[in-house]
C-alpha cells in the first residue's frame, strides 16, 4: 500500500505544466528531484536532494517561479512538515531577484486553484481561497499562465498603468480582489 504522503502534488504539478505547456507566451521548467543517470545505454534514477521550488521560468516575459501544494481540506497548513522553510526562503529570494513568485494550491474539496503571492506566508499559520490573489476552478487550469502573468504585471507596476496583453485595455490603478477572480 502506498503512503499517504508519497507523490504529493503531482497530480497538480501535472496540470500546471500542461497549463503552461499549452500557453505560447510561457516557458516553465519543472524542477525535478531525480537525476537520470545512462550507463551502458540504460537509465536509472537517483534521488536528489529536492529542488527548492517546483516550477522556475517566463510568463509572458516576466521571470516567475511557483510552488504547488494540495489539499482536501478548505485551508492549507503551512507548518514545516507541509511547506518547508526552504521552499519559502527560495521564493523569498527569487522576489528579491527581481521575480515573482506564486504558490498556486488545489483545494481538492471546492474543486478550486487558488494562487498566492510570496507576501500571503508571512505571519500565517494556513492559507484559504479567500485569501488567494485569485481563483479559477480546476476546470479553468489552462487560464492559470494568463492569471499569474495578470498578476504579475499588477505586482511589477502597483500604482502604475501597464497594459494587460489579453484584452489590450489599460488599467490605471490595482483592480480590486474581486476583479481577478
Amino acid at each position: 500500500m502506498l503512503s499517504v504522503q508519497s507523490n504529493r502534488g503531482r497530480a497538480l504539478e501535472d496540470l500546471v505544466e500542461r497549463a503552461f505547456d499549452n500557453d505560447p507566451g510561457s516557458k516553465m521548467f519543472h524542477q525535478n528531484n531525480k537525476t537520470v543517470i545512462l550507463r551502458d545505454g540504460t537509465a536509472f534514477y537517483q534521488k536528489g536532494k529536492g529542488a527548492p521550488v517546483d516550477f522556475v521560468g517566463t510568463v509572458r516575459g516576466i521571470p516567475a517561479a511557483v510552488e504547488c501544494k494540495e489539499t482536501s481540506s478548505s485551508r492549507l497548513s503551512l507548518a514545516e512538515s507541509r511547506f518547508p522553510e526552504k521552499e519559502k526562503k527560495a521564493l523569498e529570494e527569487f522576489e528579491r531577484a527581481e521575480g515573482r513568485s506564486f504558490i498556486v494550491v488545489a483545494f481538492w474539496k471546492e474543486d478550486l486553484l487558488a494562487v498566492f503571492t510570496v507576501d500571503a506566508l508571512r505571519n500565517r499559520k494556513s492559507l484559504s481561497p479567500k485569501e488567494a490573489a485569485f481563483t479559477l476552478p480546476v476546470s479553468q487550469a489552462m487560464l492559470l499562465p494568463q492569471k499569474i502573468w495578470t498578476a504579475s504585471a499588477i505586482l511589477r507596476n502597483e500604482g502604475e498603468e501597464c497594459l494587460c496583453r489579453t484584452t489590450g485595455s489599460p488599467w490605471a490603478s490595482k483592480p480590486t480582489a474581486a476583479s481577478r477572480t
